[in-house]
């Protein structure tokens, strides 16, 4: 099995080079994060996936999982706008960054990024990297895997989320909490954008 993970790693990374190469729009993000998706199922993957579905924590007990991943979400969100209401407070925002990134997304990649990539990020910072490395490494890469949003307040954001979702993967010892609240948490964020910049059109 790891072999086919590393083929498709290789063709994951392969794919991301001809896509940025040749520069086809938004489809390198898919590449992205295909490629963290295999690189983590190669170093997470056990024996067989029995072992696997255990050591990730997707072994049963469902409703106490995803009651765990809402009530992160609920967390993070209560987070992430004292944190917003800060920054304005101080006049150090900078998230318009974001959503001006966001408007020149296709929809398609726009419904990724709360569908696929909070799978394929959370195998990869969590279920690989903070199981390997520990919640402070995990959470510093994950802030700086934001630093093409131009935004300083995205990437302490991200820091602040990277914690959260490492510490909750670590209490709930499963990585479906952390795929609720990463997903949750990125759909809400976009339908806030989203809002806001329609009501500056008003």
């Amino acid at each position: 099995m790891k072999t086919l993970f590393a083929a498709l790693i290789l063709f994951s990374i392969v794919s991301l080079a001809i896509t940025l190469i040749f520069g086809i729009p938004a489809i390198p993000i898919i590449f992205m994060h295909t490629t963290l998706f295999f690189i983590a199922a190669y170093f997470v993957w056990e024996k067989n996936w029995k072992t696997t579905k255990q050591k990730l924590g997707l072994d049963g007990k469902w409703k106490e999982k995803i009651a765990y991943g809402i009530a992160g979400f609920v967390v993070l969100l209560v987070v992430g706008m004292l944190m917003s209401l800060v920054a304005q407070q101080f006049g150090t925002t900078d998230a318009s960054k974001i959503s001006g990134k966001l408007q020149d997304l296709p929809l398609y990649i726009i419904i990724f990024s709360f569908v696929f990539a909070p799978i394929s990020e959370e195998l990869f910072f969590r279920g690989f990297l903070t199981t390997k490395f520990g919640i402070m490494a995990s959470s510093i890469v994950f802030a700086a895997s934001h630093l093409m949003y131009g935004s300083y307040f995205e990437i302490i954001g991200a820091f602040v989320l990277g914690l959260a979702l490492a510490m909750m993967y670590k209490h709930s010892k499963s990585i479906l909490p952390v795929i609720i609240m990463h997903a949750l948490f990125n759909a809400t964020s976009i339908i806030i954008m989203v809002v806001q910049g329609m009501l500056r059109l008003v």
